[in-house]
């Protein structure tokens, strides 16, 4: 996760705001990366995102299952337990689709 941070996060990538706590977890908003990455503590990574905007629908996991056009998505496979994952333009498409 840490080198994706620092060797992938790019200025302008648009992320999705999951919550992995919540009862469903889901997808809750949307947010765009507005800095490059910044060393936090040691050899870790973060980086400044914009003001995150709130979804007009929460997406629950269990409907994510349910499309066929992002069955691969890394979010969805078995024991999956990042924190930071990357989308494919077509899965984020899907996701914004399913949330208006």
């Amino acid at each position: 996760m840490r080198n994706f941070i620092r060797d992938h996060i790019k200025v302008d990538h648009k992320i999705i705001i999951y919550h992995s706590n919540a009862n469903p977890p889901g997808i809750a908003g949307l947010a765009s990366v507005i800095g490059e990455p910044v060393v936090e503590e040691g050899p870790w990574f973060s980086f400044p995102i914009g003001k995150p905007k709130s979804l007009q629908r929460y997406v629950s996991l269990s409907e994510l299952r349910e499309v066929p056009e992002i069955k691969d998505m890394l979010l969805l496979r078995k024991g999956q337990r990042l924190s930071i994952m990357p989308l494919t333009p077509e899965e984020y498409d899907v996701i914004v689709r399913l949330a208006n």
